[in-house]
């Protein structure tokens, strides 16, 4: 039966902890009523001192014990943190070693959400696989440029070591682990049984694009908020060059030096977005969509968008369409 060291400290969303602690422990009840089914989990929260502390949203919880008590385990789970956790900290230094040295004798190490930050401060995760809460991309690759991080991936497993992406990711994250360790009717079970989708695998259809302006470049930030207002319309991106005073050539180069992006993809995702409120909020057709976000055919926005998002249009919007929310029959 895996133990499951469940970490809790300050400013850790408690959310995450409990619910995984509350998922286990399904597993561990899961089956048809009378069923015999053996615990398939062991699930414990521990602190760095095991004295009761604060996480984030002002919620209090008391731990089981301390890191220093714990001697054996088969899993350790890190919640994600809000805010981010001081590394350098006196605590936040020991519960890394801690981590590092429980890797050292074959542990399985699992993140969720910003606990990616927590994981990669041990070194742990230099030149290996991650992902983290898409929202803290930048500031995660820029804190650790040694680790590859997969930002589209719900789940990535590399190397003994488990991360997963934004805070719900963790109810996947379990059912992963339950699959795992336990069987594939337990983890089938438990997402029928608290309505869990297992089908879940990206982010990408989550993610928001988020353009890079504070670059100081002042006339590709015009270019920027031009390409905002009017991305409906058919542009040359050579066009927008002449409007800026520049050669296409220049255009083109000091927009990808200040972006990071080349023009015609940042128009593409500008498009993309302004597609993606669309499908939220209306009932247009994808033919109209399309001409709204500045395409001629509905093909080049299939296809583009199934690249941006992983997902059809219409799959898109049956997934995130404000207009479809009811409550018992009651629109919303």
């Amino acid at each position: 039966m895996p133990r499951i060291t469940l970490i809790a400290e300050t400013n850790s969303l408690l959310s995450i902890v409990m619910g995984a602690a509350d998922t286990f422990m399904t597993a561990n009840f899961s089956g048809s009523p009378g069923d015999e089914n053996p615990p398939w989990f062991e699930t414990q929260i521990v602190s760095i001192d095991g004295k009761p502390l604060t996480g984030f949203g002002n919620v209090s919880v008391t731990p089981h014990t301390s890191i220093g008590a714990v001697d054996e385990t088969d899993i350790i789970l890190i919640p994600g943190f809000m805010p981010l956790f001081d590394p350098k900290a006196s605590r936040s230094q020991e519960l890394v070693e801690w981590l590092a040295y429980q890797y050292g004798k074959g542990t399985l190490m699992c993140s969720v959400c910003t606990g990616a930050f927590l994981l990669a401060e041990t070194g742990l995760l230099d030149g290996k696989t991650a992902t983290t809460n898409w929202q803290f991309a930048d500031l995660f690759q820029q804190t650790y440029p040694d680790v590859n991080l997969d930002i589209n991936q719900l789940i990535v497993e590399d190397s003994g070591m488990i991360s997963a992406g934004a805070v719900t990711s963790y109810l996947n994250l379990c059912l992963y682990i339950i699959e795992k360790y336990g069987s594939g009717n337990v983890a089938a079970s438990c997402s029928k049984a608290m309505l869990i989708d297992p089908n879940r695998h990206a982010q990408t259809p989550y993610l928001t694009y988020r353009s890079q302006k504070n670059h100081g470049d002042a006339p590709i930030l015009k270019a920027q908020e031009w390409m905002e207002t009017n991305y409906s319309k058919s542009v040359l991106i050579d066009d927008i060059a002449q409007q800026m005073g520049m050669s296409s050539r220049n255009f083109k180069r000091r927009f990808k030096s200040a972006t990071g992006e080349v023009p015609i993809l940042y128009l593409q995702r500008i498009r993309i977005e302004g597609a993606k409120r669309l499908l939220e909020t209306t009932r247009k057709t994808v033919d109209e969509i399309a001409f709204m976000a500045g395409y001629e055919n509905s093909n080049s926005l299939r296809k583009l968008f199934k690249k941006y998002t992983s997902l059809s249009p219409n799959s898109y919007r049956e997934k995130f369409s404000r207009r479809k929310m009811v409550i018992a029959g009651v629109p919303a």
